[in-house]
Protein backbone atom coordinates (compact mmCIF):
# COMPACT_ATOMS: atom_id res chain seq x y z
CA UNK A 1 0.00 0.00 0.00
CA UNK A 2 2.96 2.13 0.59
CA UNK A 3 5.24 1.01 -1.75
CA UNK A 4 8.44 -0.15 0.83
CA UNK A 5 7.89 -3.91 2.32
CA UNK A 6 9.05 -4.81 5.91
CA UNK A 7 11.19 -7.65 6.71
CA UNK A 8 9.51 -10.57 9.36
CA UNK A 9 11.96 -9.22 11.76
CA UNK A 10 10.97 -5.67 11.71
CA UNK A 11 7.55 -7.18 12.32
CA UNK A 12 7.95 -9.51 14.88
CA UNK A 13 10.28 -6.67 16.85
CA UNK A 14 7.21 -4.31 16.64
CA UNK A 15 4.88 -6.67 17.84
CA UNK A 16 7.42 -7.70 20.39
CA UNK A 17 6.59 -5.20 22.90
CA UNK A 18 2.86 -5.98 23.29
CA UNK A 19 1.58 -8.86 25.34
CA UNK A 20 0.53 -11.88 23.63
CA UNK A 21 -3.44 -12.29 25.37
CA UNK A 22 -3.46 -8.89 23.87
CA UNK A 23 -2.85 -9.37 20.07
CA UNK A 24 -4.58 -12.79 20.09
CA UNK A 25 -7.76 -11.26 21.66
CA UNK A 26 -7.42 -7.90 19.39
CA UNK A 27 -7.06 -9.70 16.26
CA UNK A 28 -10.08 -12.15 17.11
CA UNK A 29 -11.93 -9.03 17.90
CA UNK A 30 -11.20 -7.61 14.29
CA UNK A 31 -12.52 -10.97 12.97
CA UNK A 32 -15.67 -11.31 14.82
CA UNK A 33 -16.47 -7.64 14.04
CA UNK A 34 -15.58 -7.71 10.49
CA UNK A 35 -17.15 -10.95 9.63
CA UNK A 36 -14.32 -12.64 8.16
CA UNK A 37 -16.30 -16.08 7.75
CA UNK A 38 -18.95 -14.39 5.64
CA UNK A 39 -18.43 -14.09 2.15
CA UNK A 40 -18.99 -10.89 0.16
CA UNK A 41 -17.61 -7.00 0.81
CA UNK A 42 -17.36 -6.32 4.43
CA UNK A 43 -19.64 -4.14 6.27
CA UNK A 44 -17.88 -0.57 5.66
CA UNK A 45 -19.26 1.35 8.35
CA UNK A 46 -17.49 -0.96 10.96
CA UNK A 47 -14.93 -1.41 8.77
CA UNK A 48 -14.26 2.38 9.01
CA UNK A 49 -14.48 2.13 12.96
CA UNK A 50 -11.86 -0.19 13.35
CA UNK A 51 -9.48 2.17 10.70
CA UNK A 52 -10.18 5.27 13.14
CA UNK A 53 -9.19 2.98 16.15
CA UNK A 54 -6.00 1.59 14.59
CA UNK A 55 -4.62 4.64 12.65
CA UNK A 56 -4.26 8.85 12.86
CA UNK A 57 -6.85 10.26 11.51
CA UNK A 58 -5.03 11.50 8.33
CA UNK A 59 -2.87 7.80 7.52
CA UNK A 60 -7.33 6.98 8.50
CA UNK A 61 -8.89 8.95 5.96
CA UNK A 62 -6.96 7.28 3.24
CA UNK A 63 -7.47 4.04 4.33
CA UNK A 64 -11.02 4.36 4.45
CA UNK A 65 -10.95 5.80 0.87
CA UNK A 66 -8.82 2.86 -0.50
CA UNK A 67 -11.56 0.95 0.81
CA UNK A 68 -14.06 2.24 -1.78
CA UNK A 69 -11.72 2.46 -4.95
CA UNK A 70 -12.84 0.29 -7.64
CA UNK A 71 -10.24 -2.66 -7.06
CA UNK A 72 -10.12 -1.40 -3.17
CA UNK A 73 -7.19 -1.75 -1.47
CA UNK A 74 -8.12 -3.32 2.69
CA UNK A 75 -6.07 -3.32 5.61
CA UNK A 76 -7.81 -6.12 7.34
CA UNK A 77 -8.14 -9.48 5.98
CA UNK A 78 -8.10 -13.17 7.79
CA UNK A 79 -4.74 -14.36 6.86
CA UNK A 80 -3.03 -11.23 8.41
CA UNK A 81 -5.19 -11.98 11.51
CA UNK A 82 -3.87 -15.69 11.58
CA UNK A 83 -0.18 -14.31 11.02
CA UNK A 84 -0.39 -12.41 13.90
CA UNK A 85 -1.92 -14.59 16.17
CA UNK A 86 0.86 -17.10 15.49
CA UNK A 87 3.63 -15.21 15.44
CA UNK A 88 2.36 -13.49 18.68
CA UNK A 89 1.85 -16.86 20.35
CA UNK A 90 5.62 -17.27 19.14
CA UNK A 91 7.02 -13.77 20.08
CA UNK A 92 5.10 -11.91 22.63
CA UNK A 93 5.95 -11.92 26.14
CA UNK A 94 3.58 -12.48 28.34
CA UNK A 95 3.27 -9.94 30.03
CA UNK A 96 3.46 -6.28 28.08
CA UNK A 97 1.95 -3.29 26.34
CA UNK A 98 -2.19 -4.01 25.63
CA UNK A 99 -2.67 -3.13 22.40
CA UNK A 100 -6.17 -2.78 22.84
CA UNK A 101 -4.55 0.61 24.40
CA UNK A 102 -1.68 1.47 21.96
CA UNK A 103 -1.21 4.81 20.68
CA UNK A 104 -3.13 5.15 17.35
CA UNK A 105 -0.93 4.00 14.55
CA UNK A 106 1.37 1.96 16.39
CA UNK A 107 -0.79 -1.62 16.09
CA UNK A 108 -2.11 -0.19 12.97
CA UNK A 109 1.35 0.12 11.11
CA UNK A 110 2.06 -4.32 12.70
CA UNK A 111 -1.24 -4.84 10.32
CA UNK A 112 0.10 -3.33 7.22
CA UNK A 113 2.95 -4.68 7.51
CA UNK A 114 1.83 -7.98 8.10
CA UNK A 115 0.30 -7.92 4.59
CA UNK A 116 3.99 -7.59 3.45
CA UNK A 117 4.51 -10.86 3.72
CA UNK A 118 1.76 -12.93 1.74
CA UNK A 119 3.58 -12.31 -1.70
CA UNK A 120 6.54 -14.26 -2.01
CA UNK A 121 8.74 -16.97 -3.88
CA UNK A 122 7.42 -20.44 -3.49
CA UNK A 123 10.79 -21.44 -3.42
CA UNK A 124 12.45 -22.41 0.06
CA UNK A 125 16.00 -21.96 0.60
CA UNK A 126 18.72 -23.75 -1.12
CA UNK A 127 19.05 -27.28 0.26
CA UNK A 128 15.05 -27.78 0.83
CA UNK A 129 14.34 -31.25 0.43
CA UNK A 130 11.54 -31.55 -2.29
CA UNK A 131 8.90 -32.65 -0.10
CA UNK A 132 9.44 -29.29 2.34
CA UNK A 133 8.65 -27.65 -0.89
CA UNK A 134 5.81 -29.11 -1.83
CA UNK A 135 4.63 -28.50 1.42
CA UNK A 136 4.90 -24.88 0.61
CA UNK A 137 3.41 -24.69 -2.54
CA UNK A 138 0.14 -26.39 -0.52
CA UNK A 139 0.32 -24.10 1.93
CA UNK A 140 -0.36 -21.12 -0.38
CA UNK A 141 -2.84 -23.38 -2.22
CA UNK A 142 -5.17 -23.73 1.00
CA UNK A 143 -6.06 -19.79 1.22
CA UNK A 144 -6.55 -19.16 -2.13
CA UNK A 145 -9.09 -22.41 -2.36
CA UNK A 146 -10.45 -21.06 1.14
CA UNK A 147 -10.81 -17.52 -0.22
CA UNK A 148 -12.55 -18.42 -3.46
CA UNK A 149 -15.89 -19.80 -1.97
CA UNK A 150 -16.92 -20.52 2.10
CA UNK A 151 -20.11 -21.08 3.31
CA UNK A 152 -20.40 -22.40 6.69
CA UNK A 153 -23.94 -23.33 6.46
CA UNK A 154 -22.49 -25.67 3.30
CA UNK A 155 -19.79 -27.34 5.30
CA UNK A 156 -22.13 -27.91 8.26
CA UNK A 157 -24.78 -29.55 6.54
CA UNK A 158 -22.71 -32.01 4.16
CA UNK A 159 -21.15 -32.98 6.91
CA UNK A 160 -24.23 -34.23 8.54
CA UNK A 161 -26.09 -35.61 5.45
CA UNK A 162 -22.40 -37.55 4.84
CA UNK A 163 -22.15 -38.59 8.34
CA UNK A 164 -26.30 -39.51 7.98
CA UNK A 165 -25.13 -41.52 4.96
CA UNK A 166 -22.36 -43.36 6.06
CA UNK A 167 -24.32 -44.63 8.84
CA UNK A 168 -26.73 -46.32 6.17
CA UNK A 169 -23.75 -48.21 4.79
CA UNK A 170 -23.76 -51.27 6.67
CA UNK A 171 -23.53 -53.35 3.61
CA UNK A 172 -20.59 -52.08 2.27
CA UNK A 173 -17.43 -53.86 2.94
CA UNK A 174 -15.75 -51.19 4.31
CA UNK A 175 -18.54 -50.06 6.76
CA UNK A 176 -17.02 -48.32 9.92
CA UNK A 177 -19.30 -47.32 12.47
CA UNK A 178 -18.53 -43.42 13.17
CA UNK A 179 -19.86 -42.56 16.01
CA UNK A 180 -18.23 -45.63 18.02
CA UNK A 181 -14.64 -45.60 16.87
CA UNK A 182 -14.98 -41.33 17.36
CA UNK A 183 -16.40 -42.28 20.97
CA UNK A 184 -13.56 -44.68 21.40
CA UNK A 185 -10.67 -42.15 19.92
CA UNK A 186 -11.87 -39.00 21.46
CA UNK A 187 -13.86 -40.19 24.42
CA UNK A 188 -16.98 -38.53 24.16
CA UNK A 189 -20.07 -38.96 21.54
CA UNK A 190 -20.18 -37.74 18.55
CA UNK A 191 -23.31 -36.07 19.28
CA UNK A 192 -22.11 -33.89 21.98
CA UNK A 193 -19.22 -33.12 20.05
CA UNK A 194 -21.36 -31.63 16.43
CA UNK A 195 -23.63 -30.16 19.47
CA UNK A 196 -20.61 -28.42 21.11
CA UNK A 197 -18.66 -27.58 17.38
CA UNK A 198 -22.20 -26.29 16.52
CA UNK A 199 -23.00 -24.37 19.70
CA UNK A 200 -19.86 -22.41 19.58
CA UNK A 201 -19.95 -21.32 16.06
CA UNK A 202 -23.59 -19.92 16.13
CA UNK A 203 -22.63 -17.98 19.36
CA UNK A 204 -19.15 -16.55 17.86
CA UNK A 205 -21.47 -15.44 14.73
CA UNK A 206 -23.95 -13.90 16.51
CA UNK A 207 -22.70 -11.66 18.55
CA UNK A 208 -23.89 -8.30 18.21
CA UNK A 209 -21.90 -4.99 18.23
CA UNK A 210 -22.84 -3.90 21.74
CA UNK A 211 -21.77 -7.29 23.05
CA UNK A 212 -18.22 -6.81 21.16
CA UNK A 213 -17.12 -3.27 21.88
CA UNK A 214 -16.99 -4.78 25.60
CA UNK A 215 -13.94 -5.94 24.88
CA UNK A 216 -12.60 -9.21 25.25
CA UNK A 217 -14.17 -10.24 28.13
CA UNK A 218 -17.46 -10.48 25.92
CA UNK A 219 -15.97 -13.50 23.61
CA UNK A 220 -13.56 -15.03 25.76
CA UNK A 221 -15.30 -18.60 26.78
CA UNK A 222 -14.78 -20.47 29.93
CA UNK A 223 -16.28 -23.97 30.93
CA UNK A 224 -19.25 -22.57 32.56
CA UNK A 225 -20.41 -21.36 29.48
CA UNK A 226 -21.17 -24.52 27.66
CA UNK A 227 -23.10 -26.26 31.02
CA UNK A 228 -26.17 -24.90 30.00
CA UNK A 229 -26.52 -26.89 26.80
CA UNK A 230 -27.56 -29.65 29.32
CA UNK A 231 -24.39 -32.32 27.60
CA UNK A 232 -22.35 -34.09 30.41
CA UNK A 233 -19.29 -31.87 32.01
CA UNK A 234 -16.88 -34.68 30.61
CA UNK A 235 -17.92 -34.32 27.47
CA UNK A 236 -17.52 -30.47 27.38
CA UNK A 237 -13.61 -30.71 29.02
CA UNK A 238 -12.87 -33.22 26.68
CA UNK A 239 -14.30 -31.08 23.75
CA UNK A 240 -12.14 -28.82 25.09
CA UNK A 241 -8.98 -30.29 25.17
CA UNK A 242 -9.63 -31.24 21.03
CA UNK A 243 -10.06 -27.96 20.17
CA UNK A 244 -8.41 -25.82 22.15
CA UNK A 245 -4.42 -25.17 22.51
CA UNK A 246 -2.26 -23.03 24.99
CA UNK A 247 0.11 -20.44 23.75
CA UNK A 248 3.12 -23.35 25.17
CA UNK A 249 1.87 -25.76 23.20
CA UNK A 250 0.71 -23.92 19.74
CA UNK A 251 4.57 -22.82 19.72
CA UNK A 252 6.21 -25.64 20.47
CA UNK A 253 4.48 -26.94 17.23
CA UNK A 254 4.87 -24.02 14.71
CA UNK A 255 8.59 -24.75 15.75
CA UNK A 256 8.99 -28.11 14.80
CA UNK A 257 7.07 -27.44 11.38
CA UNK A 258 6.28 -24.65 10.32
CA UNK A 259 6.13 -23.70 6.12
CA UNK A 260 5.43 -19.76 5.72
CA UNK A 261 2.72 -17.05 6.61
CA UNK A 262 0.59 -18.82 4.63
CA UNK A 263 0.44 -22.06 6.92
CA UNK A 264 -2.14 -21.84 9.63
CA UNK A 265 -2.15 -25.99 10.08
CA UNK A 266 -1.29 -25.91 13.71
CA UNK A 267 -4.42 -22.83 14.39
CA UNK A 268 -6.32 -24.83 12.13
CA UNK A 269 -5.81 -27.95 14.81
CA UNK A 270 -7.03 -25.60 17.55
CA UNK A 271 -9.21 -23.11 16.74
CA UNK A 272 -9.17 -21.94 20.31
CA UNK A 273 -6.34 -20.78 22.20
CA UNK A 274 -6.23 -20.87 25.87
CA UNK A 275 -5.24 -18.01 28.42
CA UNK A 276 -5.43 -17.34 31.92
CA UNK A 277 -9.30 -16.12 31.66
CA UNK A 278 -10.26 -18.81 29.45
CA UNK A 279 -10.37 -19.44 25.70
CA UNK A 280 -10.67 -17.50 22.77
CA UNK A 281 -11.45 -18.36 19.26
CA UNK A 282 -9.18 -18.18 16.59
CA UNK A 283 -10.69 -18.35 13.98
CA UNK A 284 -14.34 -19.20 12.93
CA UNK A 285 -13.68 -20.83 9.78
CA UNK A 286 -11.23 -23.20 11.39
CA UNK A 287 -14.31 -23.94 14.30
CA UNK A 288 -16.63 -24.90 11.27
CA UNK A 289 -13.47 -27.42 9.81
CA UNK A 290 -13.73 -28.97 13.01
CA UNK A 291 -17.19 -29.92 13.10
CA UNK A 292 -17.00 -30.81 8.92
CA UNK A 293 -13.75 -32.75 9.17
CA UNK A 294 -13.15 -33.39 13.04
CA UNK A 295 -14.88 -36.47 12.99
CA UNK A 296 -13.00 -37.80 9.49
CA UNK A 297 -9.68 -36.82 10.70
CA UNK A 298 -9.92 -38.67 14.42
CA UNK A 299 -10.98 -42.21 12.77
CA UNK A 300 -7.97 -41.54 10.18
CA UNK A 301 -5.43 -41.12 12.66
CA UNK A 302 -6.69 -44.36 14.57
CA UNK A 303 -4.25 -46.89 12.12
CA UNK A 304 -3.36 -46.94 8.71
CA UNK A 305 -6.29 -49.93 8.14
CA UNK A 306 -8.73 -48.15 9.43
CA UNK A 307 -7.59 -44.96 7.58
CA UNK A 308 -7.36 -46.86 3.97
CA UNK A 309 -11.32 -48.37 4.86
CA UNK A 310 -12.33 -45.11 5.99
CA UNK A 311 -11.33 -43.50 2.83
CA UNK A 312 -12.83 -46.20 0.37
CA UNK A 313 -15.91 -45.48 2.24
CA UNK A 314 -15.91 -41.79 2.21
CA UNK A 315 -15.41 -41.37 -1.37
CA UNK A 316 -18.47 -44.08 -2.68
CA UNK A 317 -20.70 -41.88 0.18
CA UNK A 318 -19.75 -38.40 -1.32
CA UNK A 319 -20.11 -39.71 -4.66
CA UNK A 320 -23.45 -41.28 -3.63
CA UNK A 321 -25.04 -38.28 -2.20
CA UNK A 322 -23.63 -36.08 -4.67
CA UNK A 323 -25.47 -38.16 -7.47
Amino acid sequence: MHGEKSSMSELIGRLTLFSRTSVISLCSFVGLVLKLWEPGAYDLKLYDHLISCAFDPLRGDWYKLAARLQQPELVFHRRQLLLLTKLAAIHCPVAGVDAWNAAPGFFGTALLMANDHFHYGLAAPGGTPELDNVRRLFAEFIPVSEGAAFRPEYKLVRSHLMLKHAGQLQDSPNFIDIPAKFQKAKGLPLADYQTLCFGLFAKCATFSIEELQRGASAFTFVEPNFHAMALPKRSVTLFLEEVASTPEDLTARIKHRDYGPNDSTELRKHPLISISKGFLPIDICFLVEKFESGPYWAISNIDKSTGDRLRRLWGGGFRDIHE
